[in-house]
């Protein structure tokens, strides 16, 4: 069971990486923060971290390229 969650978890963020056009084999060195992270929360709510850091990236990645929050 844990080894089927870790790895829908693991090709979600291989999917997500791809679709925001980062390179999805970085999937591969988030195994250990994975499976510290499906001992404490559900697949969905893994599944919701992942897609927040994602977003994240991507607005500091807009923001650094905009000048936005340069002093």
């Amino acid at each position: 069971w844990e080894d089927l969650a870790l790895a829908e978890v693991v090709e979600y963020t291989r999917w997500s990486l791809a679709n925001v056009g980062f390179n999805p084999s970085w999937a591969n060195e988030t195994h250990e923060a994975l499976v510290g992270g499906l001992s404490k929360f559900s697949i969905q709510q893994m599944m919701y971290i992942v897609h927040i850091a994602l977003r994240s990236l991507a607005l500091q990645h807009q923001r650094a390229s905009t000048g936005i929050g340069r002093p």
